[in-house]
């Protein structure tokens, strides 16, 4: 068992705990842990595999829980394991499932895993390298706490303001009567800045 698995120094009180399943991942963790820092919720993050340290998450799951964890964010690629071992451990709080994309056949495998759990094991997922997605959906699963909620509104607020310019560009679509003219006529536009 490794020396560093129960967090020393880490932040008090944490509502969610990020488990990556290797170091190889931590890009897509980090997403989620940027969603966090920038709404204050205070978490911690661990580099621990189901398949190898196994007992390590063992312990890693209870300590979380008894500081006060209430969400998981499982971040695992290829078998992704990590997310069910999780789930399995922590029956009463909400395991999330990030899969992601460092296989050959790009994270469908992580993903099929993460996401056929058997009855009672439930593991939330989100996409393939979906970290900013699991970050939010750790938020709103928080979000009973009022001061979190407005913090969470204003959040989706800024998602609807670049949906709102995505529902602009796909207005534009009906001028052009498909998306190869449309393509054609962004291709032609990019030759001309050139």
């Amino acid at each position: 068992m490794t020396t560093d698995v129960i967090p020393r120094s880490q932040v008090q009180n944490p509502l969610v705990c990020i488990i990556a399943g290797s170091i190889s991942v931590a890009k897509f963790a980090a997403k989620a842990e940027g969603v966090l820092t920038g709404l204050n919720i205070p978490f911690w993050s661990h580099a621990l595999s189901a398949h190898r340290v196994h007992k390590d998450v063992a312990l890693i799951v209870p300590t979380a829980i008894a500081a006060g964890v209430r969400v998981f964010i499982a971040v695992a690629g290829m078998a992704a394991h990590l997310g069910g071992v999780v789930a399995a451990l922590a029956p009463t709080r909400v395991v999330i499932g990030l899969p992601t994309s460092d296989s050959a056949i790009n994270g469908l495998d992580a993903l099929f895993a993460t996401v056929q759990m058997p009855p009672g094991k439930p593991v939330a997922t989100v996409a393939i390298d979906g970290g900013e997605n699991a970050g939010i959906l750790a938020a709103q699963v928080l979000a009973s706490d009022p001061s979190l909620s407005s913090i969470l509104e204003a959040l989706w607020q800024k998602h609807n303001e670049t949906a709102s310019k995505i529902r602009h560009i796909d207005g534009e679509l009906g001028a052009f009567g498909s998306f190869t003219a449309y393509l054609a006529a962004e291709a032609a536009k990019a030759n001309i800045k050139a």
